[in-house]
């Protein structure tokens, strides 16, 4: 058996179980052995990397931002723990940006806020086609900075999807406006990186952390709610198919879904939706 940090056997949940409440103590074990089912690491292999994919499946499994953010907690005191071990060089949980804490259910945005928000970025090609992006094919944070130049096929407004959720490969669609947008954009590249967004700063793959800044700073500069996020985006295109009458079974199967439980809620976000038009016309 491999002796890694990751087991129950670890002087952490012997010393956790001392130095904490009940409660604190099962919440914090829950969470370090969800991401280690998770991870399938060690946890000298662990890289930021494996926390924001788990992040992305906290999120996705309808975990409330609340929840998330209590279980890196967790998750942070485990690798300070083992830091401070020097079983890790370092914690893999920092620089890790969450969605604000909001307990109710994910809010698409009406027709008006995306139209600021594509305004918003309106002056920068990149931005633009990130948020196009996102809007046109549900990708997960994830998996747009993983998408490669190749991966998006604008003739077939297609994106090969190459790191999907629990690694699992896929296509998704998009429009001709986004295909159009993204072309615009490598157009202007110089560069040699195989990605699709780059930072421009350093021209390699842009982060997570990156691409979170860059549509929060879109967002405040367009008015609108601060809440909003790339994963409020994705939620947005979901909605706007199950509005157009798309089946579920399409719809889960371009936002990359194994569990149709998880494919269910946008029953529940389609009928909020509908009211939320419907009081836009009637006031």
């Amino acid at each position: 058996m491999i002796q890694d940090g990751m087991y129950d056997g670890d002087t952490f949940f012997r010393d956790a179980k001392l130095h904490y409440s009940p409660e604190t103590y099962s919440a914090y074990t829950t969470a370090i052995k969800q991401f280690k089912a998770f991870s399938q690491k060690e946890i000298s292999q662990v890289d930021r990397n494996d926390v924001d994919k788990w992040i992305e499946s906290l999120l996705e499994n309808n975990n409330s931002p609340r929840t998330v953010h209590a279980k890196l907690s967790a998750l942070r005191t485990y690798f300070n723990y083992e830091k401070g071990k020097r079983e890790v060089n370092y914690n893999p949980t920092y620089g890790i940006e969450l969605p604000d804490i909001d307990d109710g259910d994910p809010r698409p945005l009406v027709a008006q806020e995306k139209f600021f928000l594509r305004e918003a970025a309106k002056d920068h090609l990149r931005d633009r086609a990130m948020i196009e992006t996102f809007l046109t094919s549900g990708v997960r944070v994830s998996e747009l900075i993983n998408i490669h130049r190749e991966d998006f096929r604008l003739i077939s407004k297609q994106i090969y999807v190459r790191q999907g959720k629990g690694s699992v490969e896929r296509i998704t669609l998009t429009t001709p406006e986004c295909a159009a947008r993204v072309k615009k954009y490598l157009n202007t590249r110089k560069d040699h990186d195989p990605h699709l967004f780059i930072s421009e700063r350093r021209k390699t793959k842009i982060t997570r952390q990156g691409v979170y800044k860059i549509i929060k700073g879109y967002v405040i500069s367009a008015g609108l709610d601060i809440k909003i996020s790339p994963h409020s985006l994705r939620h947005t295109f979901a909605v706007d198919l199950a509005i157009a009458g798309a089946p579920f079974e399409l719809i889960m199967e371009l936002l990359g879904h194994a569990d149709y439980q998880n494919t269910k809620i946008y029953a529940k976000l389609t009928n909020k939706a509908r009211r939320n038009m419907h009081a836009q016309y009637f006031r």
